[in-house]
């Protein structure tokens, strides 16, 4: 997922329980210009999150103060953006292939903004078994 496709809106399942949990639970390592708070306020639809929630699963940020954002942003920017394109230039030609080949490719994303390889989706399993449950 990029900057340009923080909504995972698209990503959902019907009466999906799994994918708002995983959001909620995201622990970001790195959020400069504020990438973690936007992509929070864009997914929205998965229900507030509170401050206190929002505070602990940053706790690992390695930027945090603005000085420390402002010292890091443009190299790190730099550095990523590089290896991103490196890594789409070797491995995206045979993900595609391999991709083709599968034939059920349900839980496979390949967009230029993400990148999600999960062949067995089990979310609607999941979905299942707690409805079972419930």
């Amino acid at each position: 997922m990029t900057e340009k496709n923080l909504n995972l809106r698209s990503l959902v399942i019907e009466n999906d329980v799994y994918l708002p949990y995983w959001i909620r639970t995201l622990k970001p390592i790195l959020s400069i210009n504020s990438t973690y708070a936007r992509c929070m306020n864009v997914n929205d639809w998965i229900g507030s999150i509170s401050l206190e929630e929002l505070e602990e699963n940053q706790r690992f940020l390695i930027a945090e103060s603005d000085q420390e954002r402002q010292n890091t942003s443009y190299l790190i920017t730099k550095i990523l953006d590089g290896l991103e394109s490196l890594l789409k230039k070797m491995f995206l030609p045979r993900i595609l292939k391999q991709t083709n080949s599968l034939g059920n490719t349900e839980g496979i994303r390949i967009t230029d903004d993400m990148l999600k390889l999960h062949y067995k989706d089990r979310r609607r399993e999941i979905r299942e078994k707690i409805q079972e449950i419930s």
